[in-house]
């Protein structure tokens, strides 16, 4: 753990001297385009963080069979591949130590809406397989939404009860667009607890097989 905090405080550094201030990482064995980085920092920062990172896929990086929710106000985009899903964004201190995972409303990201039982889905076949902006990086978040996939799965169900429940207890003529509601559901992580979680698991696993 003190070896991934490491590695990610190098990595933010040196993106931070680069002159990027968000990240947006696609999971797709597509080659990165510059829509990827934005340099707008103050959709950045958020109470207590230093930054986070927002993950998404790609239609042609989904597993088979998914198509966008039938929401209303629903407008395909131009592109075959371009009908982009956010998957779960990691919250970060100054240090590069991640803090939080949280969902987000669809305005946040200007993302393509789908259920989440798709984007659960989705989440096996998100890997970040380039090296732009940082290799580090990259592998790094593709490991975090492995060894947190159980509190993601979670986060991506309570998404869409938060919306659903939002939508009918406010008078909002498109909830996905409604700006006051911004984050869906969020919760506090700890790589070093998370791995001790798993380690105990193993460990029962073994002992009752």
């Amino acid at each position: 753990a003190a070896r991934q905090a490491a590695l990610m405080r190098r990595s933010v550094h040196k993106l931070e001297r680069e002159g990027f201030q968000r990240v947006h990482l696609l999971g797709s064995s597509e080659e990165i385009d510059a829509a990827v980085l934005t340099r707008t920092r103050s959709a950045c920062e958020r109470p207590g963080e230093h930054g986070h990172f927002h993950t998404f896929m790609r239609p042609k990086g989904m597993p088979p069979g998914i198509e966008p929710a039938p929401v209303p106000e629903f407008t395909a985009p131009e592109g075959d591949n371009d009908a982009l899903s956010h998957l779960i964004a990691i919250s970060c201190d100054q240090g590069g130590t991640p803090l939080k995972l949280f969902t987000t409303n669809r305005w946040v990201t200007g993302e393509i809406w789908y259920k989440s039982t798709d984007v659960i889905r989705m989440l096996n076949y998100f890997q970040i397989d380039h090296v732009r902006p940082s290799w580090a990086v990259n592998i790094w978040v593709t490991n975090m939404l492995i060894l947190f996939r159980p509190q993601i799965r979670s986060l991506v169900e309570d998404r869409d009860k938060v919306v659903d429940a939002w939508a009918a207890e406010n008078d909002s003529a498109d909830v996905y667009e409604d700006r006051a509601l911004e984050v869906a559901a969020e919760c506090s992580i700890s790589v070093d607890a998370q791995i001790a979680a798993v380690r105990d698991a193993l460990k029962e696993l073994k002992q009752a097989g």
